[in-house]
């Protein structure tokens, strides 16, 4: 099953999608750099990482690869971000540098720049998005402004931007429950996410990477650096790779006779079902209850259905004549359902995503 890329906002887009970018004289990847980029892990590159993590690695049934690895400071905070790896079949490599003030800090690399303002607690109230290239990679620079609003417990519950000139203003709102983010919502987006009975531990908020950001336009870039507030109690499903598209076969007619308008009439279809609510995911620890491993199956069904519905006529000229017969097209129509009613389904091969933390 090929997948469609589905990133909620343009941050994950341009930081876990750029592999598809190609550059418009080469037609070969345009990461910045002037070598082809490889699939090696990143080496970190931090004398004394213990118990911190170096090296994020995600991976799906499909062959896709990425590649999170981390370089601390002496105060044990990320300083530098190598992302690199596969995906829609080409490779990419991204080397982010992260800086640090009082009220500031400024994540960014020759693409495009985050600069977060923090508060006295240290959480994001407002911020820049500062691109540099526009989605086909040119130079084309661009700026979204961002406000972060947060609960009597410090959890994030709305993001808001907008460009100077507010075409692209959004509203994107978090849902919390049993201490964890459970819901992001924007415009006609309703995503949910699943979480493990495990406390998270780990030096980084991680369930900002596994995630894309729970949606957020900054969150994959940044989230992890705990910059948003109170996280999430426990470690999240991931969903890093979680954008398969439910596909239906519901036959239209093009032309419908006269005969059977306002005839209840039934129909057969099939449809590819994504089973995202009955995910399942194993988590697995090391002797120094660190989390090292999350291995992620999404059950798939081909689920067959039977459903009623009426034809009813919109427009009345909207017909021809054949054989003596009035025939309308079926824009000139409009279809009236009843609710489906399943009559079979067929398991298919599951969508699996693996996760490997390196300390």
């Amino acid at each position: 099953m090929r997948k469609t890329a589905f990133l909620s906002i343009m941050a994950a887009a341009a930081l876990l999608a750029a592999g598809c970018t190609e550059d418009p004289d080469t037609g070969k990847p345009d990461d910045g750099t002037t070598e082809e980029p490889g699939t090696e892990k990143p080496d970190p590159g931090t004398e004394d990482n213990t118990g911190l993590i170096s090296l994020i690695t995600i991976s799906n049934d499909e062959g896709d690869e990425h590649y999170w690895g981390f370089t601390y400071d002496s105060q044990s905070r990320p300083v530098a971000v190598e992302l690199n790896g596969t995906d829609c079949g080409e490779t990419f490599f991204h080397f982010y540098q992260i800086d640090y003030s009082d009220s500031h800090v400024k994540f960014y690399d020759d693409t495009l720049s985050i600069d977060l303002t923090l508060d006295a607690s240290g959480k994001a109230v407002s911020g820049v998005y500062h691109e540099y290239y526009n989605e086909y990679g040119y130079p084309e620079e661009s700026e979204t402004a961002l406000s972060f609003f947060y609960d009597s417990e410090d959890r994030l519950i709305r993001e808001e931007g907008t460009d100077e000139y507010d075409y692209n203003y959004f509203t994107l709102k978090y849902t919390w429950d049993n201490g964890n983010m459970v819901n992001s919502y924007i415009d006609y987006y309703d995503v949910p996410f699943l979480y493990s009975e495990y406390a998270v531990n780990s030096n980084i908020d991680i369930n900002w990477i596994l995630t894309t950001g729970y949606g957020s336009m900054v969150g994959s870039a940044v989230g992890f650096l705990g910059v948003f507030g109170t996280g999430s109690a426990d470690y999240v499903f991931p969903s890093y790779f979680d954008n398969d598209i439910a596909t239906g076969n519901r036959p239209i007619e093009e032309w419908i006779s006269e005969d059977l308008i306002g005839i209840t009439q039934t129909r057969e279809y099939s449809s590819h079902v994504v089973a995202y609510e009955e995910s399942s995911a194993e988590y697995l620890f090391d002797d120094k209850e660190r989390l090292t491993d999350i291995t992620k199956t999404v059950p798939n069904y081909m689920v067959y259905y039977t459903q009623d519905y009426t034809v009813t006529v919109m427009d009345p000229e909207g017909y021809v004549i054949q054989d003596g017969k009035k025939y309308y097209h079926y824009e000139s129509v409009r279809y009236e359902y009843e609710e489906p009613v399943e009559t079979d389904r067929e398991s298919m091969d599951p969508d699996i995503t693996y996760v490997s933390i390196t300390y």
